[in-house]
């Protein structure tokens, strides 16, 4: 099996965690406070008394109400420790669902319009009638370009002998008809949403690097890539739904055909990723750009290596619980003839360059 390579930052906007007293007025427990000041008190006495037998006994005393609060004080401590580490971990785990009221009341209406001249990255005249021509329209919300994929059968995963264990066995499946987002989502997307929503950003010094508006947003963990995906009235794609969009019908092991070709796309020759749509002729059956190498994908679905043997079978449950989320696609950074198939499955534990597209049903 293929090696997996750590590496993965996350982020995420007001991620910390604030732990507040239990008492009176935001207070600590104020009955932890009357013991200790009744120690004082006691011991203060002792000092004046000289009755010594009395003195003895009130100083054993005291020593053990100080010992009881020391005790009380520190389990304070703990928990209160320990109820901020499970908030920071709530908030910055790849499953949470979304929390964040910044976004949830900023949700998208869900408009769409055939002018694609409203996308946020308008194409070229001649790419623009080509998405036309297969009914393409732009969700006003984020300005993605959403091509519509028809209901049908389609090939997934490899033929024994070829491939990885977690691709097999080669299957056929049908699918109803959905949208597929027809580039990778961008950094100016991206900051679309950050501004509308106050999320957090990828970017050093918080700001786009240069001239980088329409490169594709990474340095995502899962979790981002939902969020954004609530704000825009969209979804991420399902496992299948992105190999079907990537590869078509026909079991093709690349977006453009069965032939390795790396001009088609951005992978391992090349240093950095690219604008969206840079790469027109390795465009999926769909139109759709950037389905090999650029940036990783994230899918909606976890990961589970057995998966395709169930889907074989007719079960296309999702897995309904796992350790990572799928990521599809390939990179420029490690993206090569092996890793830039379209059967090729991942998963978030290794990935470095995390990017999305979105999809929404049709």
């Amino acid at each position: 099996m293929r090696s997996r390579q750590a590496g993965q930052r996350d982020f995420r906007a007001g991620r910390a965690s604030s732990v507040h007293g239990v008492g009176p007025a935001g207070g600590r427990d104020t009955g932890l406070e009357h013991v200790r000041n009744g120690a004082v008190i006691a011991v203060a006495q002792c000092l004046v008394s000289k009755d010594k037998e009395w003195k003895f006994e009130m100083y054993y005393r005291s020593g053990l109400v100080v010992l009881v609060v020391l005790a009380l004080s520190l389990s304070a401590a703990g928990i209160s420790y320990g109820r901020a580490a499970t908030g920071q971990a709530e908030q910055s785990g790849t499953d949470r669902t979304l929390r964040d009221t910044a976004v949830a009341q900023h949700l998208a209406p869900g408009d769409l319009t055939a002018d694609l001249t409203k996308a946020m990255h308008v194409p070229p005249a001649e790419i623009r009638e080509d998405l036309e021509a297969l009914g393409a329209v732009v969700n006003e919300k984020d300005g993605s370009i959403l091509v519509p994929i028809p209901e049908g059968e389609a090939v997934f995963g490899s033929p024994e002998g070829e491939g990885y264990d977690d691709e097999r066995p080669q299957f056929r499946a049908s699918l109803p008809e959905y949208y597929m987002g027809a580039y990778e989502v961008t950094n100016a997307q991206w900051k679309r949403f950050a501004d509308e929503t106050g999320y957090g950003v990828p970017w050093p010094n918080g700001r786009i690097p240069l001239d980088c508006e329409d490169y594709p947003v990474a340095d995502l963990n899962w979790g981002d890539a939902a969020a954004y995906c609530e704000w825009a009235g969209l979804r991420l794609p399902s496992e299948l739904e992105w190999e079907k969009a990537a590869r078509g019908t026909d079991g093709r092991d690349y977006p453009w055909g069965y032939v390795w070709d790396p001009t088609l796309c951005r992978n391992g020759v090349d240093d950095g990723s690219a604008p969206v749509g840079s790469y027109p002729d390795g465009r999926s059956p769909y139109g759709l750009f950037d389905m090999a190498g650029n940036v990783w994908e994230w899918c909606a679905d976890w990961y589970d290596a057995g998966a395709y043997g169930y889907y074989a079978r007719g079960d296309l449950s999702a897995p309904p619980r796992g350790e990572y989320r799928v990521l599809r696609g390939g990179a420029w950074s490690n993206c090569s003839e092996a890793y830039c198939r379209c059967a090729l499955r991942s998963y978030d534990s290794w990935c470095g360059v995390r990017g999305f597209r979105v999809a929404r049903d049709l």
